[in-house]
């Protein structure tokens, strides 16, 4: 095998990363989760009524579906984060046993 031909692959930094990504998908979605909140609390204030009513209706629904499909995708990556570093971690385990 010629010098740079190899993998390197640090299953430890894959999990720390997919722990980072966890707390930073938490954290989005309690920003959100506010965020929300202020703003149904804006509409039902009667803020919004007539034709700007029904363009924030559209608006809000967008927005939420946008949210919500973030989040999913960063749990989502999140996990396979994890699956990869254990997987990773379960080879060089076995390997270091054949050593």
């Amino acid at each position: 095998m010629a010098v740079g031909d190899y993998v390197k692959i640090n299953h430890g930094d894959i999990e720390q990363q997919a722990t980072a990504l966890a707390a930073m998908k938490n954290e989005l979605e309690e920003n959100f989760k506010r965020a929300q909140a202020q703003v149904v609390s804006l509409n039902e204030s009667g803020a919004f009524q007539g034709l700007s009513g029904s363009s924030f209706t559209e608006e809000y629904a967008k927005w939420t579906t946008s949210i919500t499909t973030t989040l999913q995708l960063m749990e989502q990556f999140g996990q396979h984060l994890g699956k990869t570093s254990k997987a990773f971690a379960e080879v060089d385990a076995a390997f270091s046993l054949k050593g």
